[in-house]
């Protein structure tokens, strides 16, 4: 499996003889965030070649604590569907300093040449709907 999305390869491709089967671990883990990043600010409705692609609009669901379970869904669902490079993924709420954001850890192992690493991408909704992922350090990863 490759380490870049199809998009990515497109936008970028690699000359005939820099491409190579192992893949770069650091290039993976990016590419999924950057996936993860861009599926989480898609609509949903708005590709008409993949309809469900994408959530809804997080910036109205912000203001009331039930909005939770909805959100946590939403992301497990999109994940699902369009992020085949993660398996046993969790999504939980995790209390963040910004009383104006919300923070969901998506926890799940990755599926790499050499097996599956467990990682965390650490997702901050803002007050304006928008989605910001960052790979928490594997220090801070439970190995196994």
């Amino acid at each position: 499996m490759s380490s870049r999305t199809l998009l990515e390869r497109i936008e970028d491709p690699e000359p005939a003889d820099m491409r190579h089967l192992v893949e770069d671990e650091a290039q993976l883990f990016d590419s999924i965030r950057r996936q993860l990043q861009r599926m989480l600010n898609s609509r949903r409705g708005t590709a008409s070649a993949t309809p469900k692609y994408g959530t809804t609009d997080f910036s109205g669901l912000l203001r009331a604590a039930s909005s939770l379970d909805t959100i946590r869904d939403e992301m497990l669902e999109s994940i699902a569907l369009y992020e085949p490079r993660l398996r046993e993924v969790e999504v939980s709420f995790s209390p963040g300093e910004d009383t104006f954001a919300m923070v969901f850890d998506v926890s799940a192992r990755v599926i790499t040449a050499e097996g599956e690493l467990p990682t965390v991408f650490r997702s901050v909704v803002g007050a304006n709907g928008q989605v910001k992922v960052s790979r928490v350090p594997t220090k801070n990863v439970e190995q196994g």
